[in-house]
């Protein structure tokens, strides 16, 4: 049960750096940010960036970004679990490791 709460809470805050990879962005081209708003399906910044074509297309991309940089993270804490055996001594945290890398892979 506690291994369920914790990947919940771990997507919770996977969204959150998402959407705070687009404020960020924002904010970095003079724009500005409103508020980021979370629900159970996923999360939405509300961001106003300059009117150029750049500063606008800076901010789309900037939360998947966040994602991609995650994504040889996460990987690389799975790859590591697998070496020392935790998908055997420690099947629930190596589960865990595993289901939070293939969330941010496919979002």
């Amino acid at each position: 049960m506690i291994w369920n709460v914790l990947e919940y809470l771990s997507l919770f805050a996977i969204v959150l750096t998402h959407e705070f990879g687009h404020q960020l962005a924002c904010r970095s081209v003079g724009g500005k940010t409103h508020d980021i708003v979370l629900w159970p399906l996923g999360g939405v910044a509300y961001v106003s960036p300059p009117q150029r074509p750049g500063a606008q297309l800076w901010s789309i991309p900037a939360g998947p970004l966040v994602n991609v940089m995650l994504v040889p993270i996460t990987t690389g804490l799975v790859f590591l679990g697998r070496q020392m055996g935790w998908d055997e001594s420690a099947y629930d945290a190596f589960q865990f490791l595993n289901n939070i890398c293939s969330s941010i892979s496919s979002s």
